[in-house]
């Protein structure tokens, strides 16, 4: 049922991407901190989307920035959302439904030997944030949340997005 619900969200927003062609472009750089039960992560995430009417479709993509307990830290991190919100204004509240992937990495030393430890996860998020400023620069502030293997997992972002 995990991978059905994965590839509809994913054909779905593959489709709506033929609906943007004349849509608005945008670009934003995000500080998000990751939130486990074990521990909080923390990335520099990438993002790029199209714009038209209410919806909005974006691509992430993030690296490690550091941890809080010195021996998890991200890899990389990916994913694929649709933002749906009201007309533009200069607090623009939003909902966020999408797919990612995310990768952790830790180095553990266990009897004097050094062993890596990595895992990767793929899960359906969800959430909500609000974007602040006009149509051409703006802040923003999100909270995810993940399904399935990564429950106890919550993603707090802080950014800004610059149209072109």
């Amino acid at each position: 049922m995990k991978r059905v619900n994965k590839n509809i969200i994913l054909g779905l927003l593959l489709v709506s991407f033929s609906g943007l062609a004349n849509a608005d472009n945008y670009y934003g750089l995000d500080l998000t901190q990751f939130d486990f039960s074990s521990g909080d992560l923390n990335a520099l995430v990438f993002k790029v989307g199209k714009t038209h009417n209410n919806v909005s479709v974006e691509g992430r993509l993030g690296f490690g920035a550091g941890d809080d307990n010195g021996s998890i830290e991200v890899e990389d991190f990916i994913g694929v959302y649709m933002k749906f919100h009201p007309k533009e204004s200069k607090v623009l509240p939003y909902g966020i439904l999408g797919v990612n992937r995310i990768q952790v990495s830790s180095a553990s030393s266990l009897s004097g030997s050094h062993r890596n430890i990595s895992g990767v996860a793929t899960e359906v998020a969800y959430g909500f944030g609000v974007i602040f400023g006009n149509s051409d620069f703006g802040f923003n502030v999100e909270y995810m949340e993940n399904t399935d293997d990564l429950r106890d997992l919550s993603v707090v972002s802080l950014g800004f997005v610059k149209s072109y």
